[in-house]
Formats: structure tokens, C-alpha cells, sequence
């Protein structure tokens, strides 16, 4: 019983280190995107007032 709950709690740390990991990858692929739209657009605002 004792063995059965200590693999419990390392599948379910397992999944959760795996979430934490996929949502960080995430959150810096978006904010990379953020920021090459924002260079994008000041590039463009800057060919604009020449």
C-alpha cells in the first residue's frame, strides 16, 4: 500500500513538472512573438515619420 501511494505522488509530480515545463516553453514563445511584433511596428513607425 505504502509503494502504491509513493508512485502516486511521483506520477502526479511528474505531471505537474510537466505542466510547469510546458507553460514556461509557452510563455516564452508568446513573449518572443510580443516583441517582434512591437519591433515590427517601430520599424514601421520609424520608415513612416522619414
Amino acid at each position: 500500500m505504502h509503494l502504491r501511494h509513493v508512485n502516486v505522488k511521483k506520477t502526479l509530480l511528474g505531471l505537474i513538472l510537466l505542466f510547469v515545463i510546458v507553460t514556461l516553453g509557452n510563455n516564452v514563445v508568446k513573449h518572443d512573438e510580443a516583441l517582434h511584433v512591437i519591433e515590427r511596428s517601430y520599424a514601421q513607425m520609424n520608415k513612416a515619420s522619414k
